[in-house]
């Protein structure tokens, strides 16, 4: 029983972190802060799974489940990149700006040795932001990515990122915004 009432209670601190880590991912502009929040999101996503799978079986004897309530965050993000890419859509193209900045984002990946293993699939900028696409060929070179890539210009701004996996690679889905601009809310 008191085996079961910790399991609770660190499962609620995980939840209760997570919401807390994926709310401030949102507002931060500092993109190695952003790196970190990702690393520590899909640390207590895996602490989260391995409570429920050894608490899963004492859920069910007692009928409470404390995750009803708590939205998926891998939802939340996606679903924040789908309103960006919706916006992005609504904005007026500065065809000057955004045909300059769109091969500067391909050029600053292709062209640096340390990011190798990543690229550009897709990149679209319109007034005030850009939506960009990034394909890692695996986690490590997303990490090195995430890591070096507030350095380089012009990712150097504020930055949202939503993530997809597969089993081959990992898929930032980027919106970047416009220097001296912030990403829509």
């Amino acid at each position: 029983m008191a085996c079961q009432r910790l399991q609770t209670l660190l499962l609620l601190i995980a939840v209760g972190l997570l919401a807390c880590l994926n709310w401030q991912f949102f507002q931060l502009s500092n993109h190695s802060m952003q790196t970190e929040i990702v690393k520590l999101n899909d640390t207590l996503q895996r602490f989260e799974k391995q409570l429920l799978g050894s608490s899963e079986s004492e859920e069910n004897k007692t009928g409470q489940n404390a995750m009803n309530d708590v939205e998926d965050p891998e939802l939340d993000s996606k679903t924040v990149a789908e309103k960006l890419t919706v916006l992005l859509k609504q904005e007026s193209v500065d065809a000057t700006w955004a045909d300059v900045t769109e091969i500067a984002f391909i050029n600053s990946i292709k062209n640096d040795e340390n990011f190798a293993m990543s690229r550009v699939t897709e990149a679209e900028c319109r007034q005030t932001f850009c939506r960009v696409l990034v394909e890692h060929d695996n986690q490590a070179a997303a990490d090195q990515f995430f890591e070096m890539i507030s350095f380089v210009s012009p990712w150097d701004t504020n930055v949202i990122v939503h993530i997809e996996r597969d089993a081959e690679k990992v898929i930032a889905i980027m919106f970047v915004s416009r220097q001296g601009h912030f990403l829509p809310e």
